[in-house]
């Protein structure tokens, strides 16, 4: 039985974009004692697996620590109808895994787990921004 649902991974202008396997990514807000809320509200990782074969622009994301990129999930019904958009910016690659599994009649055998932070976060149009300072200035 087909998904409901697919989406698209678009980052450093890559085209065409990446398939997603699965994504998940949340917002969390601290409590007191009495449950509740004592401070803003902070993003977590968004952690996604892809299917592809271009490992060089994600392996290089993971790589080199001071590298950001733009990018945004697209979701989308059976029907190709847009039902949701994730945008993120100045987003850095924190976690990276790559996993080889030769299969016949799939369209890659290469997946890619990345764990992703991003000072900020857009869910259809609802901006979250994480507040940032500048780590590498404040770390000369």
């Amino acid at each position: 039985m087909a998904a409901s649902f697919a989406a698209d991974f678009y980052v450093a202008g890559k085209i065409p974009p990446y398939r997603v396997l699965t994504c998940e990514y949340h917002l969390t807000q601290p409590i007191d004692p009495k449950g509740r809320p004592s401070a803003g509200v902070r993003s977590g990782l968004i952690r996604v697996s892809l299917v592809g074969n271009d490992y060089a622009t994600l392996t290089d994301w993971a790589i080199r620590p001071d590298l950001a990129y733009n990018g945004r999930i697209i979701f989308k019904d059976l029907t190709s109808q847009i039902m949701k958009v994730l945008t993120f910016e100045q987003c850095y690659c924190v976690s990276y895994r790559e996993i080889f599994t030769p299969h016949h009649g799939i369209d890659s055998a290469y997946t890619f787990d990345l764990g992703l932070t991003a000072a900020k976060m857009e869910l259809n149009g609802m901006l979250h921004d994480n507040q940032w300072l500048d780590w590498r200035r404040d770390a000369i």
